[in-house]
């Protein structure tokens, strides 16, 4: 099971890293993306840091997954990256079936396996 929870790491991470350059490298324009959510994906980009902001967040948490490093963080600041994809997959695509929501469940089990991590965070302090 080890060598699973590993794999699922590695893969996560991988896909993000190869996701990450999307935008930069590739034109909008030939992602074929319907017109509601191309306009929105190119506001996105054009606000000059979100989508900067987005993909360097993708990148950083996919090469601490890949490398094995600081987990529950970068889970921690996947976790609202992921969110915002399976959202614009549902509303815009149409449904999470593509990527986005086997990514969302590797994501939500990864958090499940360090769940111990996450404790302090939802203790209430007095």
């Amino acid at each position: 099971m080890k060598y699973f929870n590993r794999g699922l790491m590695i893969l996560l991470g991988l896909v993000l890293v190869m996701n990450a350059p999307i935008g930069y490298f590739t034109k909008l324009e030939d992602l074929g993306l319907p017109t509601d959510c191309y306009v929105l994906i190119k506001a996105l980009w054009d606000t000059k840091y979100l989508m900067h902001l987005v993909k360097i967040i993708e990148l950083i948490t996919g090469l601490m997954l890949l490398f094995n490093l600081f987990v529950p963080l970068a889970l921690l600041l996947l976790l609202p990256v992921m969110v915002n994809i399976v959202g614009i997959n549902i509303v815009y695509l149409g449904g999470g079936f593509t990527m986005a929501l086997p990514m969302m469940a590797v994501t939500l089990y990864l958090i499940y396996l360090k769940r111990e991590s996450f404790k302090p965070l939802l203790q209430l302090k007095s």
